[in-house]
């Protein structure tokens, strides 16, 4: 399930208290595990951004992966678009081997929840999620064609590091 995390409510806080947890279980220090997009992410979930926010993808009650949903006009597109950026997976996807039915259901889920998202919430006929890597480009390139075999989209490909996905209007 998508949800919404922000410092508010406290879920935000949740999620990296886990993934504190999580760090110290595999010996790591958390202060050094993606800094990068955490720093990024963190000003989103403490104070919050008119077109963006943070969302984490959860199995049960574990929050599997973070990301920043943009809600944005952009050149050359008709209508808003959801932009998917700083994706970063819990931190037992780095230190264990959880195999490639767990990365794929984090992968899907995330896009499930994203769609769902750019269909009620931050309404947006374009989606582009930022891949973060080879593997996650062949993962989408394989679903392009049967996305395309369902009619809720029009276009959906992958160009560089992104999936483009417009929606039938």
């Amino acid at each position: 399930m998508l949800k919404q995390l922000s410092a508010q409510d406290g879920s935000w806080q949740a999620v990296l208290d886990a993934w504190k947890k999580q760090c110290d279980g595999y010996g790591q220090d958390f202060d050094e595990f993606a800094t990068a997009t955490i720093g990024v992410l963190a000003p989103l979930a403490d104070v919050g951004h008119p077109k963006a926010e943070v969302y984490g993808f959860h199995v049960g009650a574990e929050c599997w992966v973070i990301c920043e949903a943009n809600h944005t006009m952009l050149p050359g597109y008709d209508g808003y678009v959801l932009r998917v950026r700083n994706m970063t997976f819990a931190p037992r996807f780095d230190f264990e081997d959880l195999g490639v039915d767990s990365y794929g259901k984090a992968l899907t889920g995330l896009f499930g929840g994203i769609l769902a998202l750019s269909h009620a919430v931050r309404k947006a006929p374009h989606i582009k999620f930022h891949l973060r890597s080879p593997a996650d480009r062949t993962f989408f390139q394989a679903l392009t064609e049967p996305l395309l075999n369902i009619p809720l989209f029009d276009t959906v490909e992958v160009k560089g590091a992104w999936l483009y996905v417009t929606k039938k209007q």
